[in-house]
Protein backbone atom coordinates (compact mmCIF):
# COMPACT_ATOMS: atom_id res chain seq x y z
CA UNK A 1 0.00 0.00 0.00
CA UNK A 2 1.24 3.12 -0.98
CA UNK A 3 0.41 6.00 1.39
CA UNK A 4 2.50 8.89 -0.75
CA UNK A 5 0.21 12.00 -2.14
CA UNK A 6 0.37 13.13 -5.30
CA UNK A 7 2.57 16.33 -4.33
CA UNK A 8 5.09 13.66 -2.64
CA UNK A 9 5.22 11.95 -5.78
CA UNK A 10 5.88 14.76 -7.92
CA UNK A 11 8.92 16.19 -5.55
CA UNK A 12 10.35 12.63 -5.57
CA UNK A 13 10.52 12.06 -9.40
CA UNK A 14 11.58 15.82 -9.86
CA UNK A 15 14.55 14.87 -7.16
CA UNK A 16 15.34 11.41 -9.02
CA UNK A 17 15.41 13.85 -12.58
CA UNK A 18 18.43 15.87 -11.05
CA UNK A 19 21.74 14.50 -12.08
CA UNK A 20 24.19 13.11 -9.63
CA UNK A 21 26.87 16.53 -9.00
CA UNK A 22 29.67 15.82 -6.51
CA UNK A 23 30.36 18.85 -4.13
CA UNK A 24 33.93 20.52 -4.75
CA UNK A 25 36.70 19.74 -3.09
CA UNK A 26 37.56 20.84 0.64
CA UNK A 27 33.86 21.78 0.51
CA UNK A 28 32.52 19.53 3.49
CA UNK A 29 35.86 20.77 5.42
CA UNK A 30 34.67 24.17 4.95
CA UNK A 31 31.29 23.76 6.15
CA UNK A 32 32.31 21.92 9.30
CA UNK A 33 35.19 24.43 10.22
CA UNK A 34 32.35 27.21 9.86
CA UNK A 35 30.24 25.18 11.76
CA UNK A 36 33.10 24.83 14.43
CA UNK A 37 34.39 28.38 14.74
CA UNK A 38 30.26 29.82 14.88
CA UNK A 39 29.30 27.23 17.62
CA UNK A 40 29.44 28.52 21.11
CA UNK A 41 29.06 26.77 24.26
CA UNK A 42 28.03 29.92 25.92
CA UNK A 43 24.13 29.05 26.33
CA UNK A 44 24.89 25.94 28.28
CA UNK A 45 26.74 27.75 30.56
CA UNK A 46 24.03 30.02 31.09
CA UNK A 47 21.84 27.93 31.30
CA UNK A 48 23.75 25.39 33.85
CA UNK A 49 23.53 28.54 36.10
CA UNK A 50 19.73 28.91 35.94
CA UNK A 51 19.18 25.85 36.88
CA UNK A 52 22.07 25.45 39.48
CA UNK A 53 21.92 28.61 41.19
CA UNK A 54 18.66 28.75 42.55
CA UNK A 55 18.60 24.68 43.25
CA UNK A 56 21.97 25.25 45.29
CA UNK A 57 20.85 28.20 46.85
CA UNK A 58 17.53 26.28 48.59
CA UNK A 59 19.66 23.37 49.09
CA UNK A 60 22.30 25.37 51.13
CA UNK A 61 19.07 27.06 53.07
CA UNK A 62 17.63 23.51 54.05
CA UNK A 63 21.21 21.92 55.45
CA UNK A 64 21.44 25.40 57.64
CA UNK A 65 17.71 24.89 58.48
CA UNK A 66 17.55 21.30 58.93
CA UNK A 67 20.86 19.82 58.72
CA UNK A 68 20.95 17.69 61.68
CA UNK A 69 17.95 15.73 60.18
CA UNK A 70 19.92 15.61 56.80
CA UNK A 71 23.18 13.87 58.63
CA UNK A 72 20.52 11.31 60.17
CA UNK A 73 19.19 10.50 56.37
CA UNK A 74 22.45 10.50 55.05
CA UNK A 75 23.93 7.89 57.73
CA UNK A 76 20.39 6.11 57.47
CA UNK A 77 20.45 5.41 53.95
CA UNK A 78 24.41 4.91 53.81
CA UNK A 79 23.82 1.89 56.48
CA UNK A 80 21.36 0.60 54.32
CA UNK A 81 23.77 0.83 51.17
CA UNK A 82 26.32 -0.60 52.70
CA UNK A 83 24.65 -3.53 54.57
CA UNK A 84 26.19 -2.38 58.40
CA UNK A 85 24.69 -4.69 60.43
CA UNK A 86 23.65 -2.00 63.32
CA UNK A 87 21.29 0.05 61.15
CA UNK A 88 18.25 -0.41 62.06
CA UNK A 89 14.95 -1.36 59.78
CA UNK A 90 12.59 0.91 61.82
CA UNK A 91 14.88 4.01 61.29
CA UNK A 92 13.24 6.82 59.49
CA UNK A 93 14.60 8.51 56.83
CA UNK A 94 13.66 12.26 55.78
CA UNK A 95 13.55 12.68 52.42
CA UNK A 96 11.80 15.65 50.84
CA UNK A 97 10.45 15.77 47.24
CA UNK A 98 11.75 19.25 47.06
CA UNK A 99 15.01 18.31 47.94
CA UNK A 100 15.15 15.26 45.60
CA UNK A 101 14.11 17.66 42.85
CA UNK A 102 16.76 20.20 43.71
CA UNK A 103 19.28 17.17 43.65
CA UNK A 104 18.37 15.98 40.25
CA UNK A 105 18.32 19.83 38.57
CA UNK A 106 21.78 20.41 40.06
CA UNK A 107 22.78 17.34 38.16
CA UNK A 108 21.20 18.15 35.19
CA UNK A 109 23.27 21.60 35.25
CA UNK A 110 26.78 19.39 35.86
CA UNK A 111 26.10 17.26 32.88
CA UNK A 112 25.52 20.81 30.76
CA UNK A 113 28.88 21.90 31.83
CA UNK A 114 30.28 18.91 31.69
CA UNK A 115 29.43 18.77 28.07
CA UNK A 116 30.63 21.98 27.81
CA UNK A 117 33.50 21.62 28.73
CA UNK A 118 34.13 18.24 27.06
CA UNK A 119 33.01 20.09 23.61
CA UNK A 120 35.52 23.30 24.25
CA UNK A 121 38.44 20.64 24.81
CA UNK A 122 37.83 19.12 21.69
CA UNK A 123 37.26 22.22 19.60
CA UNK A 124 40.83 23.23 21.20
CA UNK A 125 42.20 20.14 20.15
CA UNK A 126 41.33 20.12 17.22
CA UNK A 127 42.61 24.16 16.91
CA UNK A 128 45.79 22.94 18.13
CA UNK A 129 46.17 19.92 15.49
CA UNK A 130 45.26 21.95 12.55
Amino acid sequence: MNDETSTERALTELFQRLPLEPTPLGFRDAVMARLRRERSWRWEWITAAIIALPNLLFLFWEFADDGDEFANAFGSVAGALLGIETWDAGASVYVDGFVVVAVALVGLAALLVTHALLAEESARSRTLAA
